[in-house]
């Protein structure tokens, strides 16, 4: 709830299973500002407007759900939509500047600290509070709703990043041959890219032939969510954790005891850079800008043979819209079996991703 003034021992791929549950969350938060233009009820007083700032896509969805409610109470909605790093911004320069925005606001769980931390959020009521089963809310996602315990917004999404990948072309025997004869080891059809060195060697050798048969050179090895201003944050960090987010060390962007920046160091120079060299070669033409829409469409419209991102399931099921249907394999995203501690300054190997 926006306020206008100020008030108050496990495996790497565990690590990333249980981690990739609060990087999907988008978050509700209800704003009551003072001197804002909404009445109280009452036949005396001005219709109550509720304003509120989400996303283009699920603000619609926001709108459907509450309509019948909205209308039983004779009050008036009027909403805001946003892109995705425009809505941030929004919300950022809101609560940095101390100015209202609006009185419900969706916004997404990397600007939870700022937003939280600053008192920019009135704590979710009792009463709803109350009318909510929390045992069916995974922990993390609780975690990332509250701040020392307090929850200060509701779950409005709970999507993780995984990994896709098409496993038909993955099992097919004359192309795992000549993989293997390339790259000294079997592909493997049901788990795909355990490592993000398997997934860029998949996405070398997929890359410059007519894997999808419709003698086009349109075959790639791989597609990202890379634009700027839209989804790029969301795809860099899930392509970076791997590398960057040892397992002993609590922090991750920032030192937890000396609040220093580790955007710079090696873990996360080594994958953007691995990064940057994927897109450039191995994703269709445009790639280095793609959105998440962009990224999930090159697979299921058979250009490229794995992605990872949010939930792209219903549509590559789709006849109407995927002409992979039943061909496509998930998994959690790819690990590392080198991390870098950025406590001691080095590179640490295990022996599982």
């Amino acid at each position: 709830m926006y306020q206008a003034s100020p008030a108050h021992g496990f495996s790497r791929r565990d690590f990333l299973r249980m981690t990739g549950g609060a990087a999907g969350v988008a978050l509700l938060a209800a704003c009551t500002p003072a001197g804002a233009p909404t009445g109280g009820g009452g036949a005396s007083q001005e219709p109550v407007t509720i304003r509120y700032a989400g996303l283009e896509s699920m603000g619609a969805r926001v709108e459907e759900f509450l309509g019948p409610w909205i209308e039983e109470q004779g009050y008036t909605w009027e909403r805001g939509s946003f892109g995705q790093q425009e809505l941030t911004d929004k919300i950022m320069q809101s609560v940095a500047t101390n100015t209202y925005l609006a009185d419900v606001f969706q916004f997404p769980s990397n600007a939870r600290a700022d937003v939280i931390a600053a008192k920019a959020l009135m704590p979710v009521p009792e009463e709803v509070q109350d009318e909510i089963d929390w045992d069916d809310i995974l922990p993390s996602i609780i975690r990332t709703l509250s701040w020392e315990g307090t929850p200060y917004a509701l779950p409005y999404d709970g999507d993780v990043h995984y990994y896709a990948f098409r496993k038909d072309l993955l099992a097919d025997a004359e192309i795992s041959g000549r993989f293997k004869e390339t790259y000294g080891y079997d592909l493997d059809p049901d788990n795909g890219a355990n490592t993000w060195q398997e997934w860029r060697q998949i996405g070398e050798f997929f890359t410059g032939w007519d894997w999808n048969g419709n003698g086009e050179e349109d075959d790639f090895g791989l597609a990202c969510m890379t634009k700027r201003g839209d989804t790029a944050w969301w795809g860099f960090h899930s392509r970076a954790t791997a590398y960057a987010k040892h397992p002993d060390d609590h922090g991750y962007f920032i030192d937890t005891e000396t609040g220093e920046a580790r955007i710079n160091n090696p873990g996360f120079v080594r994958a953007l850079t691995e990064w940057v060299e994927e897109n450039q070669k191995w994703a269709p033409p445009g790639g280095a800008n793609y959105t998440y829409g962009d990224s999930a469409n090159a697979v299921i419209g058979g250009r490229a043979v794995q992605t990872y991102s949010w939930d792209a399931v219903t549509q590559s099921s789709d006849p109407e819209m995927s002409i992979i249907k039943g061909l496509q394999g998930y998994n959690i995203l790819p690990g590392s079996t080198e991390v870098y501690n950025a406590k001691t300054g080095e590179w640490e190997s295990f022996e599982e991703p």
